[in-house]
């Protein structure tokens, strides 16, 4: 449980990281430019928190989430830097932001740690696997596969996002599925953020 815990709370700061790169590079951008970002999903990590009932030390351990209520949806697996293939509109979207969210993490850990293994529902997510160096791997749950980090600059394709905040670009980015239309780019897609600066 405390595995489980310490990835949620490692998924918090590292998603906060994002919504942090995504500012600063907004703020530095022209009010006109800065207004043609794309509709930015509005995510975060469960509140939890770990249980140990006082009347029982040997006894079982919890760990308390925030309840999820709407659609469970799987966006990434831990051993991919792409998002399933099952996922179409809304769910799409929110599976290139994630991609997006990993390369962001993997440039500003110098390379060390990215999160994975994304799902949720609404704006909530859940359960992320923390993927690491090899160096660091035993540090983090069992779904860490650092290979997967090891390939991150010839697995991770660039979308929309990616190339819209300037990062570097990896992979191969033909793949239409990891392209954004303008035309899908709606603030009714769950809950966004605000392109204003």
């Amino acid at each position: 449980m405390l595995v489980e815990a310490n990835c949620i709370y490692w998924g918090g700061a590292l998603m906060r990281l994002v919504y942090d790169f995504m500012e600063n590079f907004k703020n530095n951008l022209p009010p006109a430019s800065a207004a043609s970002c794309p509709s930015i999903p509005d995510l975060r990590f469960v509140h939890c928190g770990v249980a140990v009932p006082s009347s029982n030390k040997e006894g079982p351990i919890y760990l308390l989430e925030e309840r999820i209520d709407d659609k469970f949806v799987k966006y990434i697996l831990n051993n991919s830097l792409s998002p399933v293939p099952h996922l179409t509109g809304r769910d799409l979207k929110i599976a290139l932001f994630l991609c997006f969210s990993q390369h962001v993490q993997y440039l500003d850990t110098q390379e060390n740690l990215f999160l994975s293994d994304f799902q949720g529902g609404g704006p909530l997510l859940t359960d992320p696997q923390v993927i690491t160096a090899s160096k660091y791997s035993t540090k983090f749950a069992a779904g860490n596969i650092s290979s997967v980090l090891e390939s991150f600059k010839q697995l991770h394709k660039c979308n929309y996002y990616c190339q819209w905040f300037g990062l570097t670009p990896y992979g191969d980015s033909t793949d239409v599925r990891e392209t954004v239309p303008r035309s899908v780019e709606s603030d009714m897609d769950l809950g966004t953020q605000s392109t204003s600066t």
